[in-house]
């Protein structure tokens, strides 16, 4: 687990790359301070669960990477800038209605490689609202 605060008022950091550090857990005020994030690769962990304000104070956050873990639950809000949300090769079996609702910059999702068994009516609300995203399922 990395502590709250390691990261703490590095105002001018653009991209953080923590992937393939077999990080289990993230504190919910872990990336707090970090106004100028841009791009946050989590990739390959061994997360299980995103915490609701886990990334609530990224204004600035583009691009999401969580592929390679074992998130089964979907917490993601309050991220008006970001584009691209990578959650391939996850443990996410079925999709909220309200999942992506707090992203309206939201572009990309990327879906393939999980154990799916319900889409709800988040994706074909998504496709309504913009359908300049991309969803990669298969």
């Amino acid at each position: 687990m990395i502590k709250a605060g390691t990261f703490a008022n590095l105002l001018k950091l653009h991209d953080l790359n923590l992937g393939h550090n077999q990080i289990e857990m993230i504190q919910e005020d872990l990336f707090q301070n970090l106004p100028g994030l841009q791009k946050l690769d989590l990739s390959n962990n061994q997360l299980t669960m995103i915490q609701t304000r886990t990334f609530h104070n990224l204004p600035q956050l583009f691009r999401l990477k969580l592929e390679g873990n074992q998130i089964n639950y979907n917490a993601f809000n309050n991220l008006p800038k970001l584009q691209i949300l990578d959650l391939r090769s996850n443990q996410m079996s079925a999709i909220i209605p309200s999942a992506f609702y707090l992203l309206p910059s939201l572009r990309t999702i990327k879906l393939e490689d999980n154990p799916w068994w319900a889409f709800s009516s988040a994706v074909s609300g998504i496709i309504v609202i913009s359908g300049a995203i991309f969803l990669a399922v298969w």
